[in-house]
């Protein structure tokens, strides 16, 4: 659905998912974030619709930066989230063909391309963020104790978002926030106290978080050979939780 030529032809589907309705959805995202629309190379991004298994496709509406995640809302409207957009990204809601933005992402250059909603299973949305509450001035994340990241939840289908707990030594958001099957939610963060990414876990929707396990060291074991295992998605695989990310090797968190 997507005729033009891009720059070395990389045209990245970040977000793709069903419908309640069996439709399709598909974000095709302009990557090239410092294009300009009067730029000879610029593409919006577009997201698409298909109703009948990707044969045929519809525009749905075009975005001038790079498109996360999207996500159904019980009402059926589409919550999308931005990368690096305006006012540095925020979350976005898609109804009767009018977009409004209903959250800003404070320094979203802070988040991985995959960090994105979920739609939990009770039909309420989360996403994780900066805490607008921050003020980077006058704390040094370099040191044990600090939270950067929140977590955002949405009763009513994307329109308010309301903060909930932290997430303690976070820094920059490295994936998805996933819902396990017993209700448990997990993200990940790197932690710049830690030198490495860390899985977090809350048994209570977000309202408090505990770290539970710290990415791996591969290496010589020489300080300049060593590097972290980066964290890139998680998956909950008959009640165990699976990582997977920056080396060809998958791990399951205790």
């Amino acid at each position: 659905p997507y005729p033009d030529t891009y720059l070395g032809g990389f045209v990245p589907i970040f977000s793709m998912f069903v419908t309640k309705n069996n439709a399709l959805i598909a974000a095709f995202n302009n990557y090239y974030v410092g294009a300009l629309p009067n730029d000879s190379f610029y593409r919006p991004s577009r997201v698409y619709k298909s109703a009948d298994g990707g044969s045929t496709w519809n525009e749905l509406f075009s975005r001038n930066y790079p498109i996360s995640s999207v996500v159904e809302a019980n009402d059926g409207s589409l919550v999308f989230r931005d990368w690096l957009g305006p006012d540095n990204g925020g979350v976005y809601r898609y109804s009767n063909g009018i977009i409004k933005q209903t959250f800003i992402d404070p320094f979203a250059r802070l988040a991985e391309y995959n960090a994105g909603l979920l739609k939990a299973s009770d039909g309420a949305l989360y996403f994780i963020s900066v805490d607008t509450a921050v003020d980077l001035a006058a704390i040094d994340y370099t040191q044990p104790g600090h939270a950067l990241l929140a977590t955002y939840k949405s009763a009513d289908n994307g329109v308010t978002w309301t903060k909930l707990g932290t997430l303690p030594n976070s820094w920059t958001i490295q994936g998805p926030i996933i819902e396990t099957t017993d209700g448990a939610l997990y993200a990940v963060s790197h932690s710049v106290c830690n030198g490495a990414d860390s899985v977090y876990k809350s048994t209570n929707k977000g309202v408090t978080w505990s770290t539970i396990a710290t990415s791996p060291k591969f290496g010589s074991g020489k300080t300049t050979n060593e590097y972290y295992f980066g964290i890139l998605s998680m998956v909950e695989v008959s009640g165990k939780v699976l990582i997977g990310g920056s080396a060809p090797v998958i791990f399951l968190t205790r």
